[in-house]
């Protein structure tokens, strides 16, 4: 599976869901305007290189947090380990050419400390060509790589038998790398935007204009205005396309796994039982469940569905959801999705 094909599988139905979650069926007066999708692909920038950057790790014996640019992409408490080491993708959290942060946080499985056993190994990669790319193994070049420390077993060698955590008996272990990106395309994103957490603001009046606007995305769900809908979330898809390249035949796609995935009524989950949370420096918001374990399952927008899956070739059945992170463009005291 080309590694374009494996965003499709793992992210990009994800970002069907974000973007078009309410679909219904063609005769709705409210549905989406597909030649405004279309449209967009017309301002997307193609270049002659058009590069991806990845993430590949895995963790044993510990809980995990990974953030990029202090943005939250991936947790994973209650597991004994994270073996998957397939890659995860960083272009929707690169906004221009230059150095990116990644931050790994280890907690412990069980108790208040880590463990002697826990380790994480990782490594971010770059491929010069996210579209066209063959064979992903192959064409990566390997930017950092990290493997936990260890303190060798007496009498043997950590090479041989490995070892014990350096770092067992912390509460926790956090790791911070960097890497240069250089990419032929820049996005606003939340460079320039608002601090929310500032000392200044009114925290109890921010985290009602949050909840706000997570209520009015959940009406307009609810009525299947699709066309709303688009509107609200076209800053995000804007940006999110032309960090993955995306062509007409990306929207295309889009707009039939729209038609597939959400041609039935759906029942809304109350929102509720949330925190409100602040992300790349302040500047971006969101809500999260309170007992939320996985970055995936971070969605107090909630809903049962019925998605097909082009593995498995079937339709599976269950709850879904989506992850919005607002933040107040510069010159803008109103909301907008940027993620």
């Amino acid at each position: 599976m080309k590694i374009h094909q494996l965003i499709h599988k793992i992210g990009f139905n994800v970002l069907l869901l974000v973007i078009m979650v309410n679909s219904s069926c063609a005769q709705n007066p409210n549905a989406i305007n597909e030649a405004k999708v279309l449209d967009l692909a017309k301002q997307v920038k193609h270049y002659d290189k058009e590069p991806g950057y990845f993430i590949m790790f895995n963790n044993y014996f510990c809980n995990i947090e990974v953030f990029v640019n202090d943005i939250p992409i991936y947790k994973n408490y209650g597991a004994e380990s994270s073996t998957s080491f397939y890659p995860l993708d960083l272009n929707e959290y690169i906004l221009k050419s230059g150095k990116q942060m990644v931050t790994v946080r280890l907690l412990p499985e069980e108790g208040n400390t880590l463990s002697k056993e826990a380790s994480m190994k990782l490594q971010i990669a770059r491929i010069a060509h996210l579209k066209t790319n063959k064979n992903f193994e192959e064409e990566k070049k390997i930017l950092v790589e990290y493997e936990t420390p260890v303190v060798p077993k007496e009498g043997k060698t950590d090479v041989e038998y490995g070892g014990d955590f350096q770092y067992a008996g912390l509460p926790v272990f956090e790791k911070t790398f960097t890497f240069q990106a250089d990419v032929p395309y820049t996005v606003q994103g939340w460079e320039n935007s608002m601090v929310l957490n500032d000392k200044n603001q009114d925290s109890s009046e921010l985290e009602k204009e949050v909840v706000s606007f997570y209520q009015q995305v959940k009406y307009i769900y609810e009525k299947r205005d699709k066309e709303s809908f688009r509107i609200l979330m076209e800053p995000r898809l804007k940006e999110m396309a032309q960090s993955h390249y995306y062509n007409q035949k990306d929207f295309k796609k889009m707009i039939d796994g729209i038609n597939r995935m959400f041609g039935n009524e759906n029942k809304v989950h109350a929102i509720e039982d949330y925190k409100l949370k602040f992300y790349a420096n302040g500047r971006i918001a969101a809500l999260e469940p309170k007992d939320s374990v996985n970055v995936k399952l971070d969605r107090v927008l909630r809903f049962e569905t019925a998605i097909y899956d082009d593995y498995l070739k079937r339709e599976v059945k269950g709850t879904a959801g989506f992850r919005m992170l607002l933040h107040k463009p510069k010159g803008s005291n109103v909301f907008e999705v940027i993620r």
